[in-house]
């Protein structure tokens, strides 16, 4: 995605354009589960995922057996603190009742792959705790499941939550890049 003559492109398609609404001072366009909100007064974009992280919820009500309208805990954290998770394979799987059945490691590896499109653009705080997890995709255990189900909820308290964009506001001549270096590193 960028910004080309005062208008938003995402791989090579004016989305402004397509919706008509290049002339709107302000406009909001959901395009691949990602909801791009612009305010030229303030010269900002926002970027956030709400549908994506309510889908993900429903998705975790629907294997739970929850009702939509049933809520689920919510966490500040993406992650419960000071808990490891370890990272387990077939031959090393000392109590192999703990692993999860097919329908379970199904909605793990569906929910986990959500998170990590979801993390991958607009909550960078959920990419390592969604790391930690995509890494046993393969052969996930109960404990994975319940902190992917804390994940969720920290998700859940974060939904509305998104990136924005904006200049600087700095007087014009101090609206520059600058660059830093240690000329003696690896010396």
């Amino acid at each position: 995605m960028k910004q080309v003559h005062d208008a938003l492109i995402a791989n090579g398609i004016d989305i402004a354009k397509v919706q008509g609404r290049t002339s709107d001072p302000q406009y909001s366009i959901e395009y691949l589960g990602v909801l791009f909100q612009r305010d030229r007064s303030k010269r900002k974009i926002t970027l956030s995922q709400t549908s994506m992280i309510d889908n993900v919820v429903s998705l975790m009500k629907t294997h739970l057996g929850k009702l939509e309208t049933d809520s689920i805990p919510t966490h500040i954290t993406p992650a419960r603190p000071g808990h490891i998770l370890n990272i387990r394979s077939f031959e090393d799987v000392e109590n192999p009742s703990t692993l999860l059945n097919a329908c379970d490691a199904s909605f793990f590896r569906s929910a986990v792959g959500s998170i990590i499109y979801i993390a991958g653009w607009t909550q960078p705080g959920a990419a390592y705790a969604t790391s930690e997890l995509s890494r046993v995709l393969s052969n996930p255990a109960s404990d994975h499941l319940d902190a992917l189900y804390y994940l969720i909820g920290f998700l859940c308290r974060m939904r509305t939550v998104g990136i924005t964009y904006q200049p600087p506001k700095l007087p014009a001549h101090r609206n520059r890049a600058f660059s830093y270096s240690d000329a003696s590193y690896g010396c």
